[in-house]
């Protein structure tokens, strides 16, 4: 059962005419009942828009040049949005699979404090993309 219904959904949409896109698309498939297509999105989003690499200096450091043009994993921003992406989808009934959810649990428990020089900072990734295959899988399956 999502967070939200969507009569709520119909009238966060109408009383906030200048909401923000990612709040705008989630609203959006509350009210018209898409919420399993949004949050696959968002997870093949995660998976495959972000870089793995890790640059020299951390990608929230990065002022100038190339680099801040690719958006990688090890951004806290990244971190965060996917973290919030993976808990609303247990919270909206999206994943549903128990051992599915207490993978997630164990992910969002772990730690993925990127810091420069880490060299735990490749098994985050791997972490990361683990639960991403994993999640994914979960929301190809047929219902």
């Amino acid at each position: 059962m999502p967070r939200y219904t969507p009569e709520v959904a119909v009238r966060v949409l109408k009383d906030n005419p200048d909401i923000p896109y990612e709040n705008k698309a989630y609203f959006e498939a509350v009210r018209d009942g898409t919420l399993f297509q949004y949050y696959r999105d968002q997870i093949q989003r995660y998976r495959d828009e972000y870089s793995d690499e890790i640059p020299q200096a951390l990608a929230s450091r990065l002022v100038n040049g190339e680099e801040t043009l690719t958006q990688y994993k090890c951004q806290m921003t990244y971190v965060i949005g996917l973290c919030l992406t993976l808990r609303g989808a247990i919270e909206d009934g999206t994943i549903v699979n128990r051992d599915i959810q207490e993978c997630v649990f164990r992910f969002l428990e772990s730690d993925l404090s990127f810091q420069v020089g880490d060299p735990q900072n490749e098994g985050r990734i791997t972490r990361i993309n683990q639960i991403l295959d994993i999640v994914l899988t979960e929301l190809t399956m047929p219902r």
